[in-house]
């Protein structure tokens, strides 16, 4: 069993995989974007045998526990866009969301001027059996894992963090979603503060401002 770890040393990101005793067994460093206006926005992904990662705006390598990397695919972000993916548990598919800002990178009151979001999936070799799943030029969305042959995607905000988050996304809530139709098959923690903590196979635990924890 492994970890993955996660960093940021001077001008670049850090990811490691690391054994049960702690220890550090491989490594690999990438170049981040220029600007993340949601810094909560996942740039890794795990499978059953690597780790992804995002490297400058629109790379994604992989890192093995062999310490073998290589690119797989690229995002088709422009100048003022963010992405976030997640990998299928198989390595065949991958979901990513693009998020568009306006240039150069203006700022509205504390928020950078949202232009909307595309979410799409295709093959992660290749870009065959591409399928858009959403579009919104108000909603944050973004995939970060998968279950069960599901999509799970947080439904966040324009911008991250302006205050101490209850989950790793700033998310509202959790969609379990279709990755061939974009049907919303379930939605988690949508009527409460939001997700305390990450997605775990069993659900999610809801935060409730006046009221104790629940789950679904």
């Amino acid at each position: 069993m492994l970890a993955v770890v996660t960093g940021f040393s001077g001008t670049k990101w850090e990811v490691a995989l690391a054994g049960t005793d702690g220890a550090i067994i491989t490594q690999a460093t990438a170049d981040p974007p220029i600007i993340q206006p949601n810094a909560a926005a996942p740039w890794t992904s795990t499978s059953l045998t690597r780790v992804y990662y995002l490297n400058a705006r629109t790379e994604v390598r992989f890192l093995d526990p062999n310490g073998n990397t290589g690119s797989v695919t690229r995002i088709p972000a422009g100048d003022y866009d963010q992405s976030a993916f997640a990998v299928s548990p198989d390595d065949k598919r991958i979901a990513v969301s693009i998020l568009s800002y306006a240039p150069p990178w203006e700022w509205t009151a504390s928020f950078p001027t949202y232009r909307g979001m595309r979410m799409y999936v295709e093959d992660l070799v290749g870009g065959g059996h591409h399928v858009d799943l959403f579009a919104s030029t108000t909603v944050v969305e973004f995939p970060i894992g998968w279950t069960g042959g599901q999509l799970v995607i947080a439904v966040s905000t324009i911008a991250c963090c302006t205050r101490v988050l209850i989950n790793p996304y700033n998310a509202s809530a959790y969609h379990v979603a279709d990755p061939e139709t974009g049907k919303r098959l379930a939605s988690l923690c949508g009527n409460s503060a939001g997700p305390l903590g990450p997605a775990e196979p069993v659900g999610a635990v809801c935060w409730h401002d006046q009221s104790a924890p629940t789950f679904q």
